[in-house]
């Protein structure tokens, strides 16, 4: 199976040589009390920063869930578009540091920003080129890209979010099958 696609589990490993693998972590990294911030209202390509995070209740041990409202692309020419993390705001969020990063996102990353720069080589090193997922990785922060229907719960303050990334031994991702629970 290929282990980027749909819900999903990046680990250190997918950035970091020598990181931390999928079957590396405890199950219990992937379960706990979460915060869901609505930002379906950003521009595609803005960049969700730092402020959109600080003052926000946001404490050591929170899984973090962010929703964007993300809208494949209708042909296959064309980059996925939707408000993506800064490396700023991931060091932000790694730094407190949350439980857990999870979000509708397809990649954390601006995949158009990140596909010029490849095929241009224009970037210096990984952090040049992909800083939001090396923020979470060097804190072995857990980061899950492509949850579904968060659009439903976007308006609950009080959730539980289950998503256990399938066990692949020293896989640098696993799909998960994620659920929130409301109460």
């Amino acid at each position: 199976i290929f282990n980027h696609v749909g819900p999903h589990h990046d680990a250190p490993s997918h950035v970091i040589k020598g990181g931390k693998t999928t079957d590396e972590f405890p199950v219990d990294q992937f379960i706990g009390q979460a915060k869901i911030f609505d930002f379906s209202g950003k521009k595609k390509d803005e960049p969700l920063t730092r402020m959109d995070f600080e003052g926000k209740g946001i404490k050591a041990g929170d899984i973090v869930l962010a929703y964007v409202a993300y809208d494949p692309p209708k042909d296959t020419l064309s980059y996925p578009s939707y408000p993506y993390l800064s490396g700023e705001a991931a060091e932000y969020l790694a730094g407190i540091p949350v439980k857990l990063f999870a979000t509708d996102m397809p990649s954390l990353a601006n995949l158009t920003n990140f596909m010029r720069k490849v095929a241009d080589r224009d970037f210096k090193d990984a952090n040049d080129l992909m800083p939001e997922h090396l923020a979470f990785a060097r804190k072995n922060v857990p980061s899950i890209e492509g949850l579904a229907n968060l659009d439903k719960i976007v308006l609950e303050k009080k959730l539980v979010f289950i998503g256990f990334p399938l066990k692949i031994k020293k896989g640098n991702a696993g799909p998960i099958r994620a659920v929130a629970l409301v109460y």
